[in-house]
């Protein structure tokens, strides 16, 4: 159970955090709908794996989940939905209209704002809960050789089914921008590959954290918080979408400069552990309007969110596995005297 938990809880959480806490799978469906809950473990759950993979075997800190994130956002963002690509479907599944911020035939409000969230909470956030749950694990991979190829082969092939069963616009130039959208995956891969052993901690200020964890907490509750609200009401509000693809990416920056400078390499867990809880807060203010619209048991899944984060703050130490119980020969030989087989 030690070997396989941390693996079978990224999967879980991969697979059911982001799509339930946003709004964008009911979770009525979870149930009605098992074949669906597969796919999301072999999109999200794949996917998020191979990141943890990626930064464990390429031996990568914290920053490199940053283009590996956003690299997968595309993948199924840009390959399985095409929602990056195609002006129907990005007025389908986001309700945001195909003209609106479509240049080149790229759709930038979608690729920057939900690239976004993929990288923050799709892969950072459900790495960052794995990790501060085992902090054992640090830099060790959670698959083995022979496990690491069929994980890779399942992602695949759930993209490749999306690509082909989801419905897009006969008229949609997609040669191009697929190739766009491919090709800055790639590149996203390749960065994070040869990031240079220990940048992240040249550029940290301290070793130590400079600011405290309510710092940390009020930071990510307010940065997540106005990346799902911009983003649903934006396009209704702001006539030029360039100021939405602006904003996304600044705010952005703003945070990352925030932890590059105050967050540290040592001595960090709290702080580590409220940013987290920022995350959970932000989807807790969400989602009660979410239930309030119908989309009945969402809260459940803030309240487990949030319940993890409080154990994670009360339990500095992670999970410890129990280690079984080890008898000594003389209890041993004691027992077996008292045995009526003897």
């Amino acid at each position: 159970m030690t070997r396989y938990f941390p693996l079978t809880l990224l999967l879980v959480f991969a697979a059911t955090f982001p799509e339930v806490l946003s709004g964008s799978t009911p979770v009525p469906v979870l149930v009605t709908h098992p074949e669906g809950f597969l796919l999301l473990l072999g999109l999200y759950g794949c996917g998020a794996v191979l990141t943890w993979e990626a930064l464990a075997r390429w031996g990568k800190g914290w920053l490199a989940v940053l283009p590996l994130g956003f690299a997968y956002g595309i993948a199924e963002e840009g390959l399985g939905t095409k929602t990056f690509t195609d002006p129907h479907q990005q007025f389908v599944i986001t309700g945001i209209p195909g003209a609106y911020g479509s240049w080149g035939g790229v759709e930038w409000v979608t690729l920057t704002g939900i690239g976004l969230f993929h990288t923050a909470v799709s892969i950072g956030l459900m790495l960052l809960l794995v990790a501060l749950i085992f902090p054992d694990l640090k830099g060790r991979s959670i698959v083995s050789n022979r496990g690491l190829p069929l994980v890779g082969i399942a992602f695949a092939a759930v993209v490749t089914l999306m690509f082909f069963t989801t419905d897009t616009d006969p008229i949609a130039p997609l040669g191009v921008p697929l190739v766009f959208v491919s090709t800055l995956a790639i590149a996203l891969i390749f960065a994070a590959w040869r990031l240079p052993d220990g940048f992240l901690s040249s550029l940290m200020r301290s070793p130590r954290p400079t600011a405290r964890p309510r710092t940390f907490c009020l930071v990510g509750f307010g940065w997540l918080l106005s990346l799902l609200v911009v983003y649903q009401l934006g396009s209704h509000l702001v006539p030029w979408a360039g100021i939405l693809v602006l904003f996304f990416l600044g705010a952005a920056a703003a945070v990352i400069y925030f932890l590059l400078t105050r967050t540290g390499w040592r001595e960090n867990r709290p702080q580590q552990v409220a940013f987290a809880g920022g995350f959970a807060a932000a989807f807790l203010a969400w989602d009660v309007l979410l239930e309030v619209l119908g989309d009945v048991g969402v809260l459940a899944f803030t309240a487990l969110l949030l319940a993890l984060v409080v154990w994670l703050w009360r339990n500095p130490g992670g999970y410890v596995p129990r280690a079984p119980a080890v008898h000594d020969g003389s209890a041993r030989d004691e027992r077996d005297a008292q045995s009526p087989a003897r």
